[in-house]
C-alpha cells in the first residue's frame, strides 16, 4: 500500500520559508540600518557645511560692512562724513569689491543684485580713458581736493534707497529682522534750497 506524501511535502515547505524568513530578517534589519546611518551623516554632513558658508558669510560682511558704511556716510553727509575724503572713499570701495567679487559664491545672486546696485548709485565708473571712479556727490561741503574726484551731481534718493535694499537683502539671507529705512537726510545743497535767498524777502 503507498504511503501518502502530500502533507510532509507542505510542512517542509512552510520550514523552509520559516528559515528563510528567519535568515532574511536580520539582513532586511542591516540594510535599513545601513541606509539610516548614511542618510543621518548626509543630514550632518550637510548641516555642517551650511554652517560652514554661514559663518564665512558673516566673517565677510563683517570685512565690508564698515566700508559700506563710510561710502553712505560719506556721500548722505551723515556720521563721520568730514573725516573721509573722496580719495578715500573710492579706495574703500574697491577694497569691497575685490572681496565681493573674489567671494561671490558665498553671497545670494539677490545679495550681489543688490550690491551692484548700490555701488551704480554711489558711484560713477569708465567715464575717462582710464575708466574713472567717481563719488556721485557734489563738492559742497567738501574739501577742496575733492572738487576733482567728485561727479559734481548728487544722487542722495537712489543712494539711499540703493543701501537700505541692500541692507535688507543682507538681513533676509541671515534670516535676521528686516531693515526699515529711516527718513532720509537732507544733503546741504538741499538745505541751502529750503532756507532759500535771505534777500527773496526784502
Amino acid at each position: 500500500m503507498a504511503k501518502e506524501e502530500g502533507p510532509p511535502k507542505l510542512w517542509n515547505s512552510l520550514e523552509i520559508a520559516k528559515i528563510f524568513i528567519g535568515a532574511l530578517t536580520p539582513l532586511v534589519v542591516f540594510f535599513f540600518g545601513y541606509q539610516l546611518s548614511l542618510n543621518d551623516k548626509e543630514r550632518t554632513d550637510r548641516i555642517a557645511q551650511f554652517e560652514r558658508v554661514t559663518q564665512k558669510r558673516l566673517d565677510l560682511w563683517d570685512e565690508i560692512a564698515p566700508g559700506l558704511n563710510d561710502i553712505y556716510s560719506y556721500l548722505m553727509y551723515v556720521g563721520a562724513w568730514r573725516e573721509l575724503d573722496a580719495e578715500e572713499v573710492i579706495a574703500k570701495k574697491l577694497e569691497i569689491d575685490e572681496v565681493v567679487y573674489g567671494y561671490q559664491p558665498f553671497f545670494s545672486q539677490e545679495f550681489f543684485e543688490a550690491y551692484l546696485a548700490f555701488m551704480d548709485a554711489a558711484f560713477e565708473t569708465q567715464t575717462g580713458i582710464h575708466g574713472e571712479i567717481r563719488p556721485r556727490t557734489a563738492a559742497v561741503e567738501r574739501a577742496p581736493q575733492d572738487a576733482a574726484l567728485v561727479s559734481g551731481a548728487e544722487n542722495a534718493q537712489q543712494i539711499h534707497d540703493a543701501y537700505y535694499n541692500l541692507l535688507h537683502v543682507i538681513s533676509r539671507d541671515f534670516r535676521l529682522k528686516l531693515v526699515k529705512p529711516p527718513e532720509r537726510p537732507k544733503t546741504p545743497l538741499e538745505v541751502f534750497e529750503q532756507m532759500g535767498d535771505p534777500d527773496d524777502g526784502i
